[in-house]
């Protein structure tokens, strides 16, 4: 068949085929991105959704970094429930204060849930003092805690900017041991680079 006579693409296909580009390479395609356009106009929420679902977390944050402020705003009252930890954390520093002000409390309150540490201390930076203490009511004890022990760090310090979540397997587990542990506890940071080995009495070891 010839190129001429193809079917035009649904929004799901460009979306995914943008999606799936590598990330250091990707760019939003024109097209997409006047697909995207067009459904902010309408105010079309399901168009929006199926367009944007497919998409990494980093490439909706550019979406959101390229739209005039007029435009965020409305993609924020289409899209805002769909709005995830993910997604903020990664959304330029410019513009996220204007982010904030316009997610619905409780979208917000739900995505900082899914944050580490580190995130959320970035994020709550922002925010007033009513949002500061809106956002660490709705965290766990220990997750509160540890944002709270970072907030007493002066700003830019290592204390301040460091993940508090750490990884601990006692020094005598095999390779083997420390990875079918990794695999069976949800509870575990989504992320985290080191897995810190300590003996009986939990002292770092190696």
């Amino acid at each position: 068949m010839a190129d001429d006579d193809k079917s035009p693409e649904t929004d799901h296909e460009i979306a995914a085929d943008a999606a799936d580009r590598d990330d250091e390479d990707f760019q939003l395609r024109d097209d997409l991105l006047d697909r995207i356009h067009a459904a902010i106009e309408d105010e079309n929420s399901a168009r929006l959704n199926d367009l944007l679902e497919p998409m990494h977390a980093a490439d909706i944050a550019d979406v959101i970094e390229q739209l005039s402020s007029a435009e965020r705003r409305a993609f924020l009252h289409l899209y805002s429930g769909e709005i995830d930890g993910e997604i903020l954390s990664e959304i330029d520093e410019g513009i996220r204060e204007e982010v904030l002000e316009q997610l619905p409390r409780a979208v917000l309150v739900e995505a900082v849930r899914e944050m580490d540490s580190d995130d959320v201390v970035d994020l709550i930076e922002d925010l007033d003092e009513s949002g500061r203490a809106e956002i660490l009511a709705a965290l766990d004890d220990s997750d509160r805690a540890a944002v709270q022990q970072s907030l007493g760090y002066p700003e830019y310090s290592a204390g301040r900017l460091m993940q508090s979540e750490t990884v601990t397997a006692p020094e005598h587990w095999t390779v083997g041991e420390a990875i079918d542990f990794l695999r069976s506890e949800e509870w575990l940071p989504e992320q985290f680079y080191h897995v810190i080995l300590v003996d009986p009495r939990r002292h770092p070891t190696g």
